[in-house]
Protein backbone atom coordinates (compact mmCIF):
# COMPACT_ATOMS: atom_id res chain seq x y z
CA UNK A 1 0.00 0.00 0.00
CA UNK A 2 1.09 3.56 -0.56
CA UNK A 3 1.45 5.96 2.30
CA UNK A 4 -0.26 9.37 2.48
CA UNK A 5 1.92 11.98 4.15
CA UNK A 6 1.70 15.62 5.15
CA UNK A 7 2.90 18.24 2.67
CA UNK A 8 4.45 20.33 5.46
CA UNK A 9 7.70 18.39 5.24
CA UNK A 10 7.87 18.21 1.46
CA UNK A 11 7.95 20.56 -1.56
CA UNK A 12 4.62 22.02 -2.69
CA UNK A 13 4.41 19.70 -5.70
CA UNK A 14 3.36 17.09 -3.14
CA UNK A 15 0.08 17.74 -1.41
CA UNK A 16 -1.65 16.31 1.67
CA UNK A 17 -3.46 13.70 -0.45
CA UNK A 18 -0.43 12.65 -2.47
CA UNK A 19 0.05 8.88 -2.61
CA UNK A 20 3.66 7.81 -2.09
CA UNK A 21 4.21 4.53 -3.91
CA UNK A 22 7.17 2.31 -3.03
CA UNK A 23 8.35 0.53 -6.18
CA UNK A 24 11.29 -1.79 -6.44
CA UNK A 25 14.33 -0.69 -8.45
CA UNK A 26 14.16 -1.26 -12.20
CA UNK A 27 17.07 -3.68 -11.84
CA UNK A 28 14.67 -5.97 -10.01
CA UNK A 29 12.60 -6.43 -13.19
CA UNK A 30 15.50 -8.39 -14.70
CA UNK A 31 16.05 -10.19 -11.40
CA UNK A 32 12.35 -11.00 -11.19
CA UNK A 33 12.44 -12.60 -14.64
CA UNK A 34 15.37 -14.83 -13.67
CA UNK A 35 13.73 -15.90 -10.42
CA UNK A 36 10.94 -17.59 -12.38
CA UNK A 37 13.13 -19.33 -14.96
CA UNK A 38 13.92 -23.04 -14.45
CA UNK A 39 17.72 -22.83 -14.25
CA UNK A 40 19.39 -26.10 -13.25
CA UNK A 41 22.33 -25.61 -10.91
CA UNK A 42 25.64 -26.42 -12.56
CA UNK A 43 28.88 -27.37 -10.87
CA UNK A 44 30.50 -24.04 -11.76
CA UNK A 45 31.58 -20.79 -10.21
CA UNK A 46 31.24 -17.49 -12.03
CA UNK A 47 33.81 -14.71 -12.01
CA UNK A 48 32.25 -11.29 -12.71
CA UNK A 49 34.84 -9.32 -14.66
CA UNK A 50 34.84 -5.52 -14.39
CA UNK A 51 37.46 -4.81 -17.11
CA UNK A 52 39.86 -3.33 -14.56
CA UNK A 53 41.89 -0.40 -15.85
CA UNK A 54 40.55 -0.90 -19.40
CA UNK A 55 36.98 -0.01 -18.43
CA UNK A 56 35.72 2.82 -20.71
CA UNK A 57 34.76 4.97 -17.71
CA UNK A 58 38.10 4.64 -15.96
CA UNK A 59 39.60 7.66 -17.71
CA UNK A 60 36.62 9.91 -16.92
CA UNK A 61 36.73 8.81 -13.27
CA UNK A 62 40.43 9.48 -12.80
CA UNK A 63 41.07 12.27 -15.31
CA UNK A 64 44.54 13.79 -15.28
CA UNK A 65 45.87 11.13 -12.92
CA UNK A 66 46.03 8.80 -15.92
CA UNK A 67 48.96 10.75 -17.31
CA UNK A 68 51.19 9.08 -14.74
CA UNK A 69 49.75 5.56 -15.08
CA UNK A 70 50.93 2.75 -17.32
CA UNK A 71 47.49 1.21 -17.79
CA UNK A 72 48.52 -1.84 -19.85
CA UNK A 73 51.11 -2.77 -17.22
CA UNK A 74 48.61 -2.24 -14.40
CA UNK A 75 46.01 -4.35 -16.19
CA UNK A 76 48.54 -7.11 -16.81
CA UNK A 77 49.49 -7.26 -13.13
CA UNK A 78 45.86 -7.22 -12.04
CA UNK A 79 44.78 -10.04 -14.34
CA UNK A 80 47.85 -12.12 -13.46
CA UNK A 81 46.85 -11.93 -9.78
CA UNK A 82 43.20 -12.73 -10.59
CA UNK A 83 44.08 -15.75 -12.75
CA UNK A 84 46.35 -17.11 -10.01
CA UNK A 85 43.44 -16.79 -7.57
CA UNK A 86 40.98 -18.47 -9.95
CA UNK A 87 43.40 -21.37 -10.48
CA UNK A 88 43.68 -21.78 -6.73
CA UNK A 89 39.91 -21.62 -6.28
CA UNK A 90 39.40 -24.44 -8.80
CA UNK A 91 42.08 -26.54 -7.09
CA UNK A 92 40.56 -26.00 -3.63
CA UNK A 93 36.86 -26.47 -4.50
CA UNK A 94 36.77 -28.66 -7.60
CA UNK A 95 34.45 -26.17 -9.30
CA UNK A 96 35.13 -24.97 -12.84
CA UNK A 97 35.12 -21.20 -13.28
CA UNK A 98 33.40 -19.45 -16.16
CA UNK A 99 34.08 -15.79 -16.85
CA UNK A 100 31.10 -13.44 -17.14
CA UNK A 101 32.35 -10.66 -19.41
CA UNK A 102 31.45 -7.07 -18.63
CA UNK A 103 28.60 -5.81 -20.85
CA UNK A 104 30.93 -3.22 -22.39
CA UNK A 105 33.73 -5.67 -23.16
CA UNK A 106 34.09 -6.47 -26.85
CA UNK A 107 33.82 -10.10 -27.89
CA UNK A 108 37.27 -11.70 -27.79
CA UNK A 109 38.86 -8.84 -25.83
CA UNK A 110 39.28 -10.95 -22.67
CA UNK A 111 40.59 -14.15 -24.25
CA UNK A 112 44.23 -13.17 -23.74
CA UNK A 113 43.83 -12.09 -20.11
CA UNK A 114 41.92 -15.28 -19.24
CA UNK A 115 43.87 -17.85 -21.30
CA UNK A 116 42.24 -21.27 -21.50
CA UNK A 117 39.07 -20.14 -19.77
CA UNK A 118 35.52 -19.98 -21.03
CA UNK A 119 34.65 -16.27 -21.40
CA UNK A 120 30.92 -15.75 -21.85
CA UNK A 121 29.39 -12.55 -23.23
CA UNK A 122 25.81 -11.40 -22.72
CA UNK A 123 24.64 -14.16 -20.38
CA UNK A 124 25.88 -13.01 -16.98
CA UNK A 125 22.44 -13.33 -15.40
CA UNK A 126 22.04 -16.88 -16.70
CA UNK A 127 25.47 -17.84 -15.32
CA UNK A 128 24.74 -16.40 -11.89
CA UNK A 129 21.33 -18.09 -11.86
CA UNK A 130 22.88 -21.51 -12.35
CA UNK A 131 26.22 -21.28 -10.50
CA UNK A 132 27.15 -22.49 -7.03
CA UNK A 133 29.18 -19.41 -6.11
CA UNK A 134 29.87 -15.97 -7.57
CA UNK A 135 33.30 -14.34 -7.38
CA UNK A 136 33.83 -10.64 -8.01
CA UNK A 137 36.50 -7.97 -7.42
CA UNK A 138 34.05 -5.27 -6.38
CA UNK A 139 30.36 -4.45 -6.25
CA UNK A 140 28.40 -4.67 -9.50
CA UNK A 141 24.83 -4.38 -10.74
CA UNK A 142 24.51 -8.15 -10.84
CA UNK A 143 25.11 -8.42 -7.08
CA UNK A 144 21.38 -7.88 -6.53
CA UNK A 145 20.55 -11.01 -8.54
CA UNK A 146 23.01 -13.12 -6.56
CA UNK A 147 21.51 -11.80 -3.33
CA UNK A 148 17.94 -12.47 -4.47
CA UNK A 149 18.94 -16.03 -5.41
CA UNK A 150 20.86 -16.44 -2.11
CA UNK A 151 23.97 -17.34 -4.09
CA UNK A 152 27.23 -17.42 -2.08
CA UNK A 153 29.56 -14.54 -2.96
CA UNK A 154 33.32 -14.14 -2.60
CA UNK A 155 34.96 -10.71 -2.95
CA UNK A 156 38.59 -10.47 -4.07
CA UNK A 157 41.03 -7.79 -3.03
CA UNK A 158 44.56 -7.07 -4.22
CA UNK A 159 47.11 -4.29 -4.28
CA UNK A 160 46.74 -4.54 -8.06
CA UNK A 161 43.16 -3.19 -7.87
CA UNK A 162 42.42 0.54 -7.99
CA UNK A 163 41.50 2.27 -4.74
CA UNK A 164 37.86 2.97 -5.55
CA UNK A 165 37.07 -0.62 -6.40
CA UNK A 166 38.96 -1.81 -3.34
CA UNK A 167 36.80 0.44 -1.17
CA UNK A 168 33.57 -0.75 -2.82
CA UNK A 169 34.58 -4.39 -2.48
CA UNK A 170 35.41 -3.94 1.18
CA UNK A 171 32.10 -2.18 1.85
CA UNK A 172 30.13 -4.89 0.05
CA UNK A 173 31.92 -7.64 1.95
CA UNK A 174 31.07 -5.97 5.24
CA UNK A 175 27.44 -5.36 4.31
CA UNK A 176 26.74 -8.88 3.03
CA UNK A 177 29.08 -10.56 5.52
CA UNK A 178 30.81 -12.45 2.73
CA UNK A 179 34.52 -13.37 2.51
CA UNK A 180 36.97 -10.68 1.42
CA UNK A 181 39.95 -12.67 0.13
CA UNK A 182 43.38 -11.10 -0.20
CA UNK A 183 44.66 -12.78 -3.36
CA UNK A 184 48.20 -11.44 -2.87
CA UNK A 185 48.79 -13.70 0.13
CA UNK A 186 51.28 -16.51 -0.35
CA UNK A 187 49.17 -19.27 1.24
CA UNK A 188 45.97 -18.56 -0.68
CA UNK A 189 43.07 -20.90 0.12
CA UNK A 190 39.40 -20.91 -0.87
CA UNK A 191 36.24 -22.57 0.30
CA UNK A 192 32.60 -22.10 -0.65
CA UNK A 193 31.07 -19.87 2.04
CA UNK A 194 27.72 -20.11 3.73
CA UNK A 195 25.51 -17.07 3.26
CA UNK A 196 24.27 -14.84 6.06
CA UNK A 197 20.54 -14.79 5.31
CA UNK A 198 19.87 -11.79 7.54
CA UNK A 199 22.57 -9.72 5.83
CA UNK A 200 21.28 -10.75 2.40
CA UNK A 201 17.72 -9.83 3.35
CA UNK A 202 18.81 -6.38 4.59
CA UNK A 203 20.77 -5.75 1.39
CA UNK A 204 17.80 -6.74 -0.73
CA UNK A 205 15.53 -4.46 1.32
CA UNK A 206 17.88 -1.47 0.94
CA UNK A 207 18.98 -1.76 -2.67
CA UNK A 208 16.79 -4.19 -4.60
CA UNK A 209 13.23 -4.55 -3.38
CA UNK A 210 11.44 -3.46 -0.22
CA UNK A 211 9.30 -6.06 1.49
CA UNK A 212 6.25 -3.82 1.09
CA UNK A 213 6.78 -2.94 -2.58
CA UNK A 214 4.42 -4.54 -5.09
CA UNK A 215 5.65 -7.62 -6.94
CA UNK A 216 4.79 -6.37 -10.42
CA UNK A 217 6.96 -4.98 -13.26
CA UNK A 218 8.12 -1.42 -12.52
CA UNK A 219 6.32 0.32 -15.38
CA UNK A 220 3.16 -1.69 -14.87
CA UNK A 221 2.87 -0.24 -11.37
CA UNK A 222 3.51 3.28 -12.74
CA UNK A 223 0.99 2.86 -15.57
CA UNK A 224 -1.72 1.58 -13.24
CA UNK A 225 -1.30 4.47 -10.83
CA UNK A 226 -1.41 6.99 -13.67
CA UNK A 227 -4.39 5.32 -15.30
CA UNK A 228 -7.80 4.15 -14.28
CA UNK A 229 -6.66 0.90 -12.68
CA UNK A 230 -4.51 1.94 -9.69
CA UNK A 231 -2.67 -0.72 -7.73
CA UNK A 232 -4.14 -1.37 -4.30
Amino acid sequence: MGKRISSKRLPHVIGPLTLIRYIHSQDFDAIRNNLFLPFAQRNIAVYIDNMGFSHPDFESNYGVVLANLDLPRLNEGMYRAICRALDQFEADTGLQIEIAAHPRAKSGSLDQVFPGRNVRHGISSDLVSSCRVMIQPSSSTITGLAVALECPIIILRSTHFDARRLARGQALSKELKVPLVDIDTENLKFEIPEIDKEAYALYKERYVKRVDSIDLPFWEVVARDLGADPVN
